[in-house]
């Protein structure tokens, strides 16, 4: 660019990348206003291709890069980059989100104001920040707009309670563990444990569920099978489902695991399409089910979500604990093996029964609080409060040489280590 092509705006500052330089310092909000202030300071913002530059910068940041690796960021354009920078936004858990003590108990502003808002009649005491939360574009918004239409998706058509619990086959739930910056907890016990969990990995999503036997719920894996397609609660037509038909069980014959064909109680309908993982990415089904026993062909799975497709997997890890007493389970699970990729695992403890028969409130969106990730981002800030469960994840201290080596593991075991203070 010439002297004499150098907008105006850039000579108030002196240089280009003067200005440049303050723009990507702005938040989301701050610089979409940016580009309505004017024609001049829009076509700044495109000539300079400000997003992209954004999104460079946040590469660089930890909760972001994993994320923005299952992404390709070369040669962005303006439109594309901004829209990479929306969409990462809306699915990451930021370190900024706002949090307070209220009656002795720390809670997360947005989700509390949110629920006031709501069940009050008038909202005069807490306007400011009702606008702050429901007007003001930022990516902390982004994050818990998208959560509020993901559990509506999840359960438009599921009645206000669910029991996890089967008197016939009285299966054993493992309780899973969400630690990723884009996974979060997407139904919760009365005594925290988490046992239903979505994630964003590339274009795709995934929906994780502790047992085998939900998947023959017909609601919720329909709803679960819209949300991955990336339909939302007000779309008619359902979206396709198609199956993986095997999977792996402990055969007390053989005293190993064995492959098995997989039957109707693991089935949400009659009429599903089958098709073998090692031909999912010639298929390229809309959702695909699949069950958390085995790794086979587990990078095409990551292929085919980081594409775009949507992914439901069922299964649990306390019969495998069990068996392999002495072994990481977040590492050597078979399905913790591409499960851990998405930022949510099957842990080796099981739910009690009594918790599991107790009704679960579908109309409630479970608190960020319940993600290990968020709780061990406050934890590094100094904000010292305990979260149910916390014992699950003690492998990730037991095992953090192992799993530093691992991508999807660098970033919590990086928040650990600055949380423990080495």
């Amino acid at each position: 660019m010439s002297e004499d092509e150098v907008p105006q705006i850039c000579r108030l500052y002196g240089e280009p990348d003067f200005l440049s330089n303050i723009f990507l310092t702005l938040g989301l909000g701050d610089l979409l206003s940016v580009e309505l202030v004017s024609t001049e300071w829009r076509n700044f913002v495109l000539e300079e291709n400000i997003w992209r530059k954004k999104v460079k910068i946040m590469e660089k940041t930890s909760n972001w890069k994993y994320t923005l690796q299952q992404h390709d960021c070369s040669n962005m354009e303006h439109l594309m980059a901004k829209k990479l920078y929306f969409q990462v936004s809306s699915v990451i858990i930021s370190n900024k989100i706002g949090t307070c003590i209220e009656n002795n108990d720390l809670v997360v502003e947005h989700e509390h104001y949110t629920k006031m808002y709501e069940k009050s009649v008038s909202i005069s005491r807490f306007i400011k920040k009702v606008k702050m939360y429901k007007i003001n574009k930022s990516e902390e918004n982004l994050f818990f707009e998208k959560r509020h239409r993901t559990h509506q998706t999840i359960f438009k058509n599921m009645p206000k309670t669910i029991v996890f619990f089967d008197q016939r086959t009285n299966f054993m739930m493992s309780k899973l563990l969400v630690f990723g910056p884009t996974s979060f907890p997407i139904l919760v016990t009365k005594t925290g444990a988490v046992v239903m969990a979505g994630s964003y990995y590339g274009k795709g999503r995934v929906v994780v569920l502790p047992h085998e036997q939900l998947l023959a719920n017909t609601g919720l894996i329909q709803g679960a099978a819209d949300w991955v397609a990336g339909l939302d609660a007000s779309s008619v037509e359902p979206s396709k489902i198609a199956a993986d038909p095997k999977s792996k069980a402990w055969s007390r014959l053989e005293n190993d695991w064995s492959y098995i064909q997989v039957g109707k109680r693991t089935l949400p309908v009659h009429d599903v399409q089958f098709v073998k993982r090692e031909h999912i990415l010639v298929s390229n089904p809309a959702v695909y089910i699949t069950e958390g026993h085995y790794d086979d062909n587990a990078e095409k799975l990551l292929t085919f979500v980081r594409n775009g497709g949507g992914l439901i997997v069922g299964g649990h890890a306390w019969f495998w604990a069990d068996k392999n007493p002495y072994k990481c389970v977040l590492l050597n699970h078979p399905g913790n093996k591409f499960l851990s990729k998405f930022g949510i695992t099957f842990s080796g403890s099981f739910i009690d029964y009594k918790d599991a028969k107790f009704p679960i409130k579908t109309t409630d969106i479970p608190s960020i609080k319940d993600s290990y990730y968020f709780f061990t981002q406050l934890r590094t800030l100094g904000l010292n409060y305990r979260i149910p469960n916390e014992n699950l994840y003690d492998e990730l201290y037991m095992f953090m040489n192992e799993l530093k080596e691992f991508e999807q593991f660098k970033d919590i075991i990086e928040l650990l280590r600055k949380a423990l203070g080495i």
